[in-house]
């Protein structure tokens, strides 16, 4: 007798089970977001032995449909499908001097010297005719560079891609469930909006793009590529232990976004507490023990800057003006003086006082970065003056999807993350589904948020933290028809 069940194959990307994925350590600076994380990223599983069965691939230019499917993924495959290096070469400081290539026919070679991505500044010394990354001496042949005819004061910035180095990054403020579509490097002095700061490069964050398929072994569905939803059946983020540094994996986060045919649909984030993170903050960027305000000068009232804060036009009107022609508001200032809470403030001109006031109390507008200009012939503000601010409501954590919170269920590493609708799901809903005539694209980004808090602060002490570890395990699983005689 021959019964029809259903249930899961799997692939799974991590060295041992769910032991080491993205496996890492922190090194560099004290001051947040200057630092890095080393890490070796390496997949490596099966698929369950069915009549269909779950492949994985890494997506390459130029592959055929049939092309580069595996059950199992090396780490020397995810590396040399990752390793990507872009160049300019400059004279002096502005336009290019002569052509700079790359070794097409080997592009680990850049990647065999260095080991790992990030961005490299290679200067021409003219005096001894050799090229110098700091005060190393370097060939540029054997990192797979040719320049020709290179001139004094030349020099060439390289990004390498991020195969096994993270840098802290953030995605500012993002809704529960969702994914970054961009994330941002540093905080920049005295400029707090995100959206002034340096979007992230390519070598600061591990992006995999990766396609799933089922397939029909026996062939009885007429296709060899079946339509199956697919789920994250596993993750595992824990700590790579190190002596004497602390765990580092609270800051982690793996962003998976799958597509609908070449449109990015988002899906989820996942932390290892999928509890919400402030994204905005007071900083001491200029490191003179306080934190920042607008201004330079000691003697310029100015409110200390939230970084981080973006937020809608705060608006401000004239409600009575005797006096009083019109007003302007600076919407950092206001958000540094009176924190980020949203709502209506209404300024009010005392006579008695010879002072505005809010709630009663004195203030001055200056603090708040509002100016008033007063009617022609007026010399001061008269009683009863108001002015109304208007501060929008603003989303201001950003949620680390809490439907995918891994430390919910006990036991996640060795028993995977289970509901009570689905065993082999983290969710019991699919992140995605393949087609008939079509696999499912899916990106795992893998990155730290920078304004993760560790023990109370967004500074990450180099003593406790620099060099310590983490790893990262993934596995999909798809709905599967196994025949049973």
């Amino acid at each position: 007798m021959k019964t029809n069940l259903f249930s899961k194959v799997a692939v799974t990307m991590m060295t041992v089970a769910l032991g080491a994925g993205v496996v890492g350590s922190i090194s560099g600076t004290v001051a947040w977001f200057q630092y890095s994380t080393r890490s070796t990223v390496a997949f490596t599983g099966t698929s369950a032995h069915c009549t269909e069965n779950l492949q994985i691939r890494l997506v390459k230019a130029g592959q055929g449909d049939d092309e580069g499917w595996q059950s199992d993924l090396t780490s020397a495959m995810v590396k040399a499908a990752l390793q990507s290096v872009k160049g300019n070469y400059y004279a002096s400081s502005t336009a290019a001097a002569s052509p700079l290539s790359f070794d097409e026919t080997n592009t680990g070679k850049f990647y065999n010297v260095y080991k790992h991505g990030g961005e490299f500044k290679f200067v021409y010394n003219s005096a001894d005719s050799k090229w110098y990354l700091g005060d190393e001496i370097v060939d540029l042949t054997a990192c797979g560079i040719s320049v020709s005819s290179p001139a004094a004061g030349a020099y060439i910035e390289v990004v390498a891609d991020a195969i096994d180095t993270v840098r802290p990054v953030t995605s500012g403020t993002l809704a529960e469930g969702a994914v970054a579509s961009t994330l941002y490097r540093n905080p920049v002095y005295q400029y707090p909006h995100m959206s002034n700061w340096k979007v992230a490069k390519t070598s600061d964050f591990v992006t995999i793009p990766l396609e799933l398929r089922v397939k029909d072994v026996n062939g009885k569905a007429g296709t060899t590529a079946l339509a199956k939803n697919i789920y994250v059946s596993r993750m595992s983020m824990a700590v790579e232990p190190v002596a004497g540094k602390k765990d580092i994996t609270s800051a982690l986060r793996v962003a998976v976004t799958t597509y609908n045919d070449t449109t990015p649909e988002n899906y989820g984030t996942f932390s290892t507490s999928g509890d919400p993170v402030t994204t905005y903050g007071k900083l001491d960027l200029n490191k003179d023990s306080a934190n920042d305000k607008f201004g330079d000068f000691a003697w310029e009232k100015s409110p200390e800057i939230f970084y981080g804060y973006e937020h809608e036009d705060i608006t401000i009107s004239v409600i009575t003006g005797n006096n009083v022609a019109s007003a302007e508001v600076k919407d950092d200032w206001f958000v540094g003086a009176h924190g980020v809470e949203d709502g209506e403030f209404e300024f009010l001109y005392s006579d008695e006082e010879q002072s505005w006031t809010l709630n009663g109390a004195n203030v001055d507008l200056a603090e708040y970065g509002i100016s008033v200009t007063l009617k022609e012939g007026k010399t001061a503000p008269l009683g009863n003056d108001k002015l109304k601010v208007i501060v929008p409501e603003e989303v201001a954590t950003r949620n680390i999807a809490d439907s995918f919170n891994l430390e919910r269920v006990s036991d996640s590493v060795t028993k995977g993350i289970a509901n009570d609708d689905d065993p082999y799901a983290i969710v019991g809903t699919p992140i995605g589904k393949t087609a008939a005539d079509k696999p499912l694209r899916v990106d795992l980004k893998i990155y730290l948020e920078g304004w993760q808090q560790l023990e109370g602060s967004a500074l990450w002490d180099a003593s406790t933290y620099i060099g310590s570890g983490f790893n990262v395990g993934v596995r999909f699983s798809a709905d599967a028809h196994v025949d049973h005689e």
